[in-house]
């Protein structure tokens, strides 16, 4: 696949794609080794609280189906399984196998492109009102 066919791919797949999938694959470039589906909870959660100040959860049946969408897409792989501590009943925790995941070259790819349409965004101040941490709220001309 050549540079622009690749740029095409991400281009198309990324169009679909929420806030949350973005956070996963951030989640995915910030880790040196594959990452359970826990893991890349914990880490979305903790930047969606981080940003809000409020405690916000990501389902997990919001993270499989984007996981699984973005490795059709080639964003992410499945790098097999490993035993993790998961949540067990009252409150135990147990160990279990889960499938751990990596991000793409494409992942990478579709990744920079988004956070430099975000920064480029940020720096025109083409942003709705409380969108970016510190970003001026816009008003209409001659509003109030």
């Amino acid at each position: 696949m050549s540079d622009e066919e690749k740029r095409q791919h991400v281009s198309s797949s990324t169009r679909r794609m929420s806030e949350q999938s973005w956070l996963i694959l951030n989640a995915l470039s910030s880790s040196l080794e594959p990452l359970p589906g826990i893991d890349i909870i914990r880490r979305v959660e903790s930047y969606m609280t981080g940003a809000s100040g409020v405690s916000e959860t990501l389902d997990p049946s919001t993270l499989h189906y984007s996981l699984e969408r973005m490795e059709d897409d080639g964003l992410v792989r499945c790098d097999g399984e490993r035993e993790v501590s998961v949540p067990g009943p009252r409150g135990t925790m147990r160990h279990a196998m889960r499938a751990v995941y990596v991000i793409t070259g494409l992942g990478s790819m579709a990744l920079a492109q988004h956070d430099a349409l975000y920064e480029a965004a940020r720096r025109s101040r083409v942003v709705a009102p409380g969108f970016f941490p510190g970003a001026p709220v816009l008003r209409p001309a001659g509003g109030a």
